[in-house]
């Protein structure tokens, strides 16, 4: 668009240069009635754009229990896996439903979102002090101590 216009000419003359080009929302020109230059701006998005939250699906191991989920894979009928099928992908396809229906009845998945980047200032010794800080509030609150 021209931003200079003259009743025998018309040109490019004023820019608005961006080093990152996606930061550029909207640009206009509009006219003037004081000056033979056009008014131009341009509308940025300056704060960068929020990342979508990431959803990860785990397991919870909160209640798990390492004794009770040996005994009932001693316990369960693995048998039933090697001699009921004749095909190694039918035996593969059965030990894994027996397996992840125990896994899923001591561990259940779960999803978890994933926030964002950690700070870049917290450094590993900034937590570590953190982390001490923390803990010496917890022992003065036990302590009761003023």
């Amino acid at each position: 668009m021209p931003t200079r216009v003259t009743s025998s000419s018309e040109a490019l003359i004023d820019v608005i240069l961006a080093s990152n080009p996606k930061q550029v929302n909207e640009v206009k020109v509009f006219e003037n009635s004081i000056s033979d230059h056009e008014i131009i701006y341009a509308k940025l998005q300056l704060k960068p754009a929020r990342p979508k939250p990431v959803y990860v699906t785990t397991r919870s191991f909160k209640q798990y229990n390492a004794n009770n989920f040996q005994s009932e894979v001693a316990q369960a009928p693995w048998s039933v896996v090697l001699d009921v099928f004749d095909d190694v992908e039918d035996k593969l396809n059965a030990f894994n439903i027996l397996f992840n229906d125990l896994l899923d009845e001591h561990a259940p998945l779960k999803t978890i979102k994933i926030r964002g980047r950690p700070n870049p200032c917290v450094t590993n010794e900034i937590r570590e002090l953190m982390k001490t800080r923390d803990s010496w509030k917890k022992k003065a609150k036990k302590s009761k101590d003023p």
